[in-house]
């Protein structure tokens, strides 16, 4: 009977040790770079396939830290020929003295994210018209 309250001790005792360890890693405070997320979809229903044509860019300034933008776009084109442009920029600065990683020796690399779907819908001839 001792060895079983022994081991439900141990046992408590490990798990206990475990929480609290889990529990101050934890807590600390995040420390994020930049990030930038950038999500263009392009659908084009028509004979022909549609001209879809998507610039998207990120600048990040020197001391860009704990700072995020994401553009989103969606655009639907339907007829006998489909031109889709979009043109999209993100510009992400800071304050010299704001990138903490960097004053503990931490250099990281700002995120850049661009996600580019383009679809083309063949339709039959003559499936467009009005009637």
């Amino acid at each position: 009977m001792r060895f079983m309250r022994f081991k439900f001790l141990s046992l408590g005792l490990f798990s206990l040790s475990t929480v609290l360890a889990l529990g101050t890693t934890t807590i600390k405070p995040a420390q994020a770079v930049c990030t930038a997320t950038d999500v263009n979809v392009q659908v084009g229903v028509s004979r022909e396939p549609a001209e879809q044509n998507n610039e998207a860019s990120a600048e990040f300034d020197e001391n860009c830290y704990n700072n995020n933008s994401t553009h989103t776009s969606t655009q639907v084109g339907q007829g006998d020929r489909v031109r889709q442009n979009r043109r999209s920029e993100h510009k992400l600065g800071g304050r010299e003295g704001d990138n903490k990683l960097r004053e503990m020796g931490i250099d990281t690399p700002n995120i850049y994210t661009p996600v580019d779907v383009r679809v083309n819908v063949p339709t039959p001839e003559g499936a467009l018209e009005r009637r």
